[in-house]
Formats: C-alpha cells, sequence, structure tokens
C-alpha cells in the first residue's frame, strides 16, 4: 500500500514540538498539498535525464526545491513550511517518502 500525503505528514507532525500532533499533521499536509505538483514537474525532468531510483529523484530534487515552498508560505504558517522544506531536503528518509509520493502522482496514481 503506497503512502499517502496524510502518513507523511503524521510522520512529519510526530517529531514536531510543543503542538497538538493532529493539528500540526493537517497543516503539513496542506503544505504537501500545495508543493505536490511543483515536485512532481521536477521529478519529471529529473527521470526525463536518467535518474532512476527513488534515491537519485530525490537528490536530483531536492536542491532547488526552495521554489516549489514558495506557493505554500501564503496559506500555512511559515514556520511550518519551512519545516517541512527542511524535512525534504535534508532527512533522507522523508525525503524519499515524499519522493515516492511525488513519483506516484507522476504515474497518474493517488496519493
Amino acid at each position: 500500500m503506497p503512502v499517502t500525503l496524510e502518513d507523511i505528514a503524521a510522520q512529519l507532525a510526530s517529531g514536531y514540538p510543543g503542538e497538538d500532533t493532529a493539528a500540526v499533521a493537517v497543516e503539513f499536509a496542506e503544505v504537501l498539498r500545495i508543493v505536490l505538483p511543483a515536485l512532481t514537474e521536477r521529478a519529471g525532468a529529473a527521470r526525463h535525464q536518467g535518474e532512476a531510483s527513488v534515491d537519485e529523484v530525490w537528490k536530483a530534487i531536492r536542491g532547488d526545491s526552495e521554489a516549489s515552498f514558495r506557493a505554500a508560505l501564503s496559506k500555512v504558517a511559515r514556520m511550518k513550511v519551512l519545516y517541512v522544506a527542511s524535512k525534504f531536503m535534508n532527512n533522507k528518509a522523508i525525503g524519499t517518502m515524499i519522493t515516492r509520493a511525488v513519483l506516484a502522482q507522476a504515474a497518474g496514481g493517488e496519493v
């Protein structure tokens, strides 16, 4: 069974300090929904350039992913967006989990 955005958001929220985990997970899921299309486009380009594995795609798209997260800043608290962006870029487990969701979206699957 593929990982959902809600699963990823719950994982992110479990490590977020000091707030209601369920409420934070909802905000994190919103961030992920907002950035998913931009990351999907970038993942498609990475795949087109020959990046095959999830790890390779994550490494290819994480470097310049800040722009992908900007759209979320107008809808979700800045600290929450920065937290998700930081985890995506710097935490391999979270980054590849999000990348799997991105690749599923690119393949036309439900996320």
